[in-house]
């Protein structure tokens, strides 16, 4: 979709996949993506927010890179992108002109050689 033009398409498909590997990225610091839900009586997995808030996020991963994905995807005085989109407040020219290319390297980036070494201190195999 990203390669095709369709940033609105794209956004949509690359921001729950940063958000599941955010929370698999937790897992592997040791700590469960998952808390439990008092209503059902069974367990629901985290947000966004919370994974980039837990005590493995704001001790072992980079300060940087934490501040830049807290203000790109959840935080309020950032972009907020995550929580625009689960919650259809992120117009399509806001995802096309502003915030789609940095959610499209984000994506791109926990591939990459420049996030590698994040993976690698964690001992968290790159896919």
């Amino acid at each position: 979709a990203w390669f095709a033009g369709d940033s609105v398409k794209s956004i949509h498909v690359l921001v729950p996949q940063v958000e599941a590997a955010l929370r698999e990225m937790l897992s592997a610091m040791g700590e469960s993506p998952m808390r439990p839900d008092r209503e059902s009586g069974g367990f629901e997995a985290i947000g966004m927010g919370t994974v980039l808030s837990t005590a493995s996020f704001t001790t072992k991963l980079d300060p940087t890179l934490r501040h830049h994905l807290r203000a790109l995807y959840t935080s309020p005085k950032g972009i907020n992108l995550r929580n625009r989109l689960a919650h259809g407040l992120a117009s399509p020219e806001i995802i096309k002109n502003a915030t789609a290319p940095q959610a499209k390297n984000a994506g791109i980036g926990f591939k990459s050689k420049n996030f590698s070494k994040y993976f690698i201190r964690l001992n968290i195999r790159l896919v």
